[in-house]
């Protein structure tokens, strides 16, 4: 049996755990708050449209993570916004490769429009864990509202 991924969940992965090459990535939890409530953005994956997500992508050369979550909330969906606080990671396996994202929670500065044929929704924080395919991506939630309430 694989050993299990790092998720907000489990902190404890490690890469010595395994022998797959690991590829960086940095991702966007989006946050506007100039509603009643706090409203989250999630978008439909590029490889399966059927699965949501946070934005999230690749580290360009000479780039850092929080600059490259910002760069991939910007691609993704459109949206501007502020660094606000780290949250955690998530690990996966994508095809031969292990991804380690880093995500970020970010203040959008505006709604944004939908990008590289990507859905797209603003929603409540119990309707966007929902909604997120991922049990990963629903802790990460979890702990961007923390981080949120705590401000």
């Amino acid at each position: 049996m694989p050993p299990a991924a790092r998720t907000a969940s489990n902190p404890s992965w490690s890469p010595e755990e395994n022998d797959v090459s690991i590829v960086p990535q940095a991702g966007a939890i989006a946050v506007r708050t100039d509603g009643p409530e706090p409203l989250f953005l999630v978008v439909t994956a590029k490889k399966n449209p059927r699965a949501w997500i946070f934005p999230k992508g690749h580290i360009e050369p000479g780039e850092t993570l929080e600059e490259a979550a910002l760069r991939e909330l910007h691609e993704e969906a459109g949206v501007d916004g502020s660094l606000l606080h780290s949250v955690g990671s998530s690990r996966f396996l994508s095809g031969d490769e292990q991804v380690d994202v880093t995500y970020f929670l970010i203040q959008a500065h505006d709604e944004g429009r939908q990008s590289e044929g990507r859905q797209q929704q603003w929603l409540p924080a119990a309707a966007a864990r929902e909604r997120l395919s991922f049990d990963d991506a629903k802790d990460l939630l979890e702990l961007a509202r923390t981080i949120l309430n705590a401000r």
